[in-house]
């Protein structure tokens, strides 16, 4: 039962709440309406609960006073260490004193004490004056969506390094970011709502001859998704992908003899349950010792060292993992009864095209649907003669409508079959 607001007297030192009352109630933030509720003492079994949760989380949030901080820095200048030049790395031959500073070819560092610390050098890495820091943010951002960074060499900048392709390109985008306040949004936004990402990735003989390596970007580069996508497509378009942002990291399904490739059996892998089990791949557990196979197979980064760029890599493991991983085979079967009850019609090339719509994105060409509606009547004519088989490809899920265990076996069939086209993984 709900309990009556229990009035309470203002004081004359209660102005802020008075000035919260005056307020429009739509307008009150929501700090503004737990002050008015603890005020008043109001209780509601459902509200309790949230107060309740409000405050253990407001109790859990970690120190950030400036008392603290001027205390933690005072340790650390009382504690901070002479630092001398090793004399041919040896620490035992010990050279001139140095002071923290940054190389004389870059901006000097600004201090605001007698000597620098670390508040010094962040604002020293994102000052205007210092354009090295967003000209490397905004080529990694490049280099993700064309496969090549405007500096080819994106891990060295100096005079090591390849020089930009489009200089001025560079230096106007790493200007903006800076403009928008570093927003990596905007950024994102900026990049593919240019006409230089829109281009098809279609090549023509003359670009071949005079840019080989397409770096005048005179079309768009085809690019394998990366690792994780890989999956993530497999379970958007199955509607088996759970979106849920935030949260452990989980453990899929895979391989049954994965556990024997651990040291004296210590990978116990212990597969997570519900829709846990469809999260993206960004949520995956990365086993040390023995990497998540599916991920390795596509060329994940290495989580032990640094890597500031992918590698691409083909390979038969790479199509044997689409065709038989266990999680591409219950995304097949997913997909597979999606088509059957997601489809406009039950026709044959009514489905087909349904299915190339929702995995190619586009319409279906008339010489591969003419192919697919062959493979089609061949995988019936397959499972008529097949229970067995058709009953295992089917799954043990309940049938969807009057569908037999043989009509959705091909339709699986047809789903593993989109799945491993190389279209299916490719970004044109």
């Amino acid at each position: 039962m709900t309990n009556a607001p229990r009035p309470v007297p203002l004081k004359l030192n209660d102005a802020d709440i008075v000035r919260i009352i005056r307020k429009p109630a739509d307008e009150r933030t929501g700090a503004e309406v737990l002050r008015l509720i603890r005020f008043y003492g109001y209780s509601e079994p459902g509200l309790d609960q949230l107060v309740a949760a409000e405050t253990k989380h407001r109790k859990s949030a970690p120190l950030s006073s400036d008392t603290t901080i001027m205390a933690r820095a005072v340790s650390e200048a009382r504690n901070r260490q002479e630092t001398r030049v090793h004399i041919r790395g040896s620490f035992l031959n010990k050279g001139d004193a140095v002071e923290p500073g940054t190389p004389s070819i870059l901006p000097p560092l600004v201090t605001r004490n007698a000597q620098a610390d670390r508040l010094d050098l962040a604002q020293w890495i994102v000052a205007d004056d210092n354009p090295l820091t967003s000209r490397v943010i905004v080529n990694r951002v490049w280099q993700q969506y064309f496969g090549r960074g405007l500096v080819a060499t994106d891990d060295d900048f100096g005079t090591q390094g390849e020089r930009p392709s489009h200089p001025e390109l560079l230096d106007w985008l790493a200007t903006r970011f800076r403009q928008d306040n570093w927003s990596l949004k905007k950024l994102h936004k900026l990049i593919v709502m240019s006409a230089t990402y829109r281009q098809s990735s279609h090549s023509r003989p003359e670009l071949l001859q005079h840019d080989p390596y397409n770096t005048l970007l005179a079309r768009q580069n085809c690019l394998r998704v990366e690792a994780e996508i890989v999956r993530d497509l497999a379970l958007s378009v199955s509607g088996l992908l759970n979106p849920k942002i935030g949260g452990p990291s989980v453990r899929p399904p895979q391989p049954a003899d994965f556990a024997a490739l651990g040291f004296q059996g210590n990978v116990k892998w212990s597969v997570s349950e519900g829709r846990d089990r469809y999260r993206r791949g960004l949520y995956t557990f990365f086993q040390r010792t023995v990497p998540y196979p599916m991920l390795v197979d596509f060329d994940v980064a290495d989580s032990n060292t640094s890597c500031t760029k992918r590698e691409r890599s083909t390979s038969p493991l790479q199509a044997l993992t689409l065709w038989n991983d266990p999680v591409f085979v219950e995304c097949a079967q997913a997909l597979g009864r999606r088509i059957v009850t997601e489809s406009p019609s039950s026709e044959t090339t009514d489905r087909l095209r349904f299915a190339l719509r929702l995995t190619m994105s586009r319409e279906a060409q008339p010489a591969e649907l003419k192919t697919l509606v062959e493979y089609v009547e061949k995988q019936t004519n397959r499972f008529q003669s097949d229970f067995v088989t058709a009953k295992l490809l089917a799954g043990d899920g309940e049938l969807p409508g009057h569908t037999t265990d043989t009509e959705l076996a091909v339709w699986v069939s047809v789903a593993r079959l989109l799945i491993n086209l190389d279209e299916f993984i490719t970004r044109e």
